[in-house]
């Protein structure tokens, strides 16, 4: 059975109201673009550090139902998400040492926050950088990879979201997803 939409097309394409009207050309997914992200990691001694990574490939695949063209797209299942929360950090707040919960992916959606690993080194994370993070407890290394962080301390709060993934941290292997 022809929708009305579907019988409208195909009368257009013989109809005089249509006539100078080109046809849509097929959708043709463009070119890779590689993006970042920071790793915070731990070598093998239990020292944590950040890597700046880039992602420089993806397979080409569907996503999302394969609706074209939002849905092919170029997509990679990394891990299995096990949770994610969005959690909003006062300005100012600092977290001394600590590990993360789970391996996770931490997006920041507004304000400013920052890492201080364990090799002295301070980064700031600012609207739309991801973070990958694997420095947890259970980490191979030969002590315990802390981090501190904190928001900067301007007045705005910060917003991220955490997406806790199923994934085996390693230690001296910056860098898993580039």
């Amino acid at each position: 059975m022809l929708t009305q939409l579907t019988y409208l097309l195909l009368s257009c394409a013989t109809s005089a109201l249509c006539q100078g009207i080109p046809a849509p050309a097929p959708y043709v997914v463009p070119a890779f673009q590689p993006f970042n992200y920071t790793h915070l990691y731990s070598s093998c001694d239990g020292i944590s550090h950040t890597e700046e990574c880039t992602l420089s490939s993806l397979p080409q695949g569907t996503y999302a139902g394969g609706v074209t063209p939002m849905g092919y797209s170029y997509s990679m299942t990394v891990t299995n998400a096990t949770t994610f929360g969005f959690i909003q950090m006062p300005t100012g707040q600092f977290n001394g040492p600590h590990n993360p919960p789970a391996p996770q992916f931490v997006t920041v959606l507004s304000g400013a926050w920052y890492v201080e690993t364990g090799d002295g080194k301070i980064r700031v994370f600012e609207e739309g950088e991801i973070m990958f993070q694997d420095n947890t407890a259970d980490n191979p290394a030969a002590m315990n990879p802390q981090h501190s962080s904190g928001t900067v301390d301007d007045g705005v709060p910060c917003n991220i979201i955490a997406t806790k993934v199923s994934f085996t941290p390693t230690c001296d292997r910056p860098c898993p997803f580039s």
